[in-house]
């Protein structure tokens, strides 16, 4: 094995080694931007005001979007890391085969589905908590019966309550979400890391027969 070669494993190996031991670090960034991004999308799905008969419509929205913000940044943190190390490597070593990055697609993947399923039922369960109870709808009833011309004023007073109330509920998920995101993606790191150390031993013993 050439010199320079060695030397570049030798450090490659150092620097995924590390990168395995700051998993946590790393998946704690990764959840920290996915949340202030999705908080992003709440505000912007969202909106000032809110009818509950969208409600569905929102939820499928905002759990997709979850699963792409966590794709992003996985790409962004763990990824694009792995590819810059693997084209230098290519580089020093003349071509060959490359980092089988499958099985960190495949996993992403698996982790970004079941993160979205799982969010959903928090989401769904957090607008349905803002809902309003009877005592509005009577109120509503009430007040239309007794002063109609103010009926559509009434509406859009109630519709700026129930959005800012289905924003504080969705708040209220910071912890669960950003707690799910790191877990899944410290599972990842730490995956990708394992099979990019393997391929590095691959590498050595082919080198070095």
């Amino acid at each position: 094995m050439k010199p320079e070669l060695a030397r570049l494993i030798d450090r490659q190996r150092d620097t995924v080694q590390q990168m395995k031991e700051e998993a946590t670090d790393i998946a704690e960034t990764v959840a920290d931007e996915v949340w202030d991004q999705f908080e992003t999308e709440i505000d912007s799905l969202i909106g000032d005001e809110f009818m509950f008969d969208v409600a569905p419509t929102i939820v499928t929205a905002l759990s997709a979007s979850l699963g792409t913000l966590f794709d992003e940044a996985i790409t962004r943190h763990v990824e694009k890391p792995f590819l810059r190390l693997e084209e230098a490597l290519l580089r020093e070593r003349g071509g060959g085969n490359g980092f089988d990055s499958g099985h960190l697609d495949l996993d992403t993947l698996r982790k970004t589905v079941k993160l979205s399923r799982r969010i959903n039922t928090q989401i769904e369960a957090a607008i349905e908590r803002a809902r309003p109870g009877v005592g509005r709808a009577l109120s509503t009833i009430i007040g239309d019966w007794l002063d109609s011309d103010g009926a559509l004023d009434r509406l859009d007073r109630d519709m700026v309550e129930d959005a800012n109330r289905v924003k504080a509920e969705l708040a209220k998920l910071r912890k669960p979400i950003t707690e799910e995101v790191r877990e899944a993606a410290t599972l990842i790191v730490k995956r990708a890391a394992r099979d990019y150390l393997a391929w590095l031993d691959a590498i050595e013993a082919e080198q070095n027969p």
